[in-house]
């Protein structure tokens, strides 16, 4: 009967084990005095290398120890201390159910997708958006803040603008005619807003500077 404190997996050695042989021209040869510098004099040659003999197995079952054993591999002996600890950090304490979530994904921490959201430990905090700072007590409160200040997507360039003329153009399509009302209108709530206007300016430019002015007026506001 095998000894309970040694069981597999485990190692085995040989009695005719060999260590492996480096070649290396900077390490001291055998028998040179521990602790002393080396430097490999002109025209030394370093011992051959050379793989190990006989190197330690590891096997995880009997028949793997009996097939070891027929090649003249032999037990490794530890002593009871070191199997008992061995045995005590392999072995599952009695009792213990594997807990599969919160476990860590791609460096992600993941919890279960079947328990509602934690909030403990998470409220309240502060949360950012379109330069306004808030307190927010919960996931919900902290979604509906962020919806209400989502940012507008940004203005294509007069560049840009310009592109996509052209490229209707080529494709024979009807250039976009700016409406006279409109850019009216527009002018006057730039001038409203304090701008200097410049009657060459098209739409997009207008709309980019009231945007602006709107934008600074409600930072001074708060």
């Amino acid at each position: 009967m095998s000894d309970p404190y040694t069981d597999f997996p485990l190692w085995m050695d040989h009695p005719s084990f060999q260590a492996a042989v480096i070649s290396d021209a900077w390490a001291p040869p055998p028998g040179y005095p521990a602790g002393m510098p080396w430097s490999p004099p002109v025209g030394y040659e370093p011992p051959k290398g050379k793989p190990a003999v006989w190197p330690p197995v590891q096997v995880n079952n009997p028949d793997q120890e009996e097939y070891q054993a027929s090649r003249g591999y032999m037990r490794r002996k530890v002593s009871r201390k070191q199997a008992q600890e061995v045995r005590d950090l392999a072995i599952i304490p009695q009792g213990h159910e594997h807990q599969e979530w919160p476990r860590i994904v791609n460096g992600k921490l993941e919890q279960d997708p079947r328990l509602p959201p934690p909030e403990k430990g998470e409220y309240p905090k502060y949360v950012r958006a379109d330069g306004i700072e808030k307190l927010v007590k919960s996931r919900a409160e902290e979604q509906a803040f962020l919806e209400a200040h989502k940012p507008e997507p940004p203005l294509k360039s007069e560049a840009e603008l310009e592109f996509l003329a052209a490229i209707a153009e080529a494709e024979g399509q009807q250039p976009v005619v700016e409406d006279e009302d409109e850019l009216e209108a527009l002018r006057k709530r730039a001038e409203a807003l304090g701008i200097e206007v410049d009657g060459r300016w098209k739409e997009h430019r207008l709309r980019v500077e009231i945007e602006g002015a709107e934008h600074a007026a409600r930072n001074q506001s708060r």
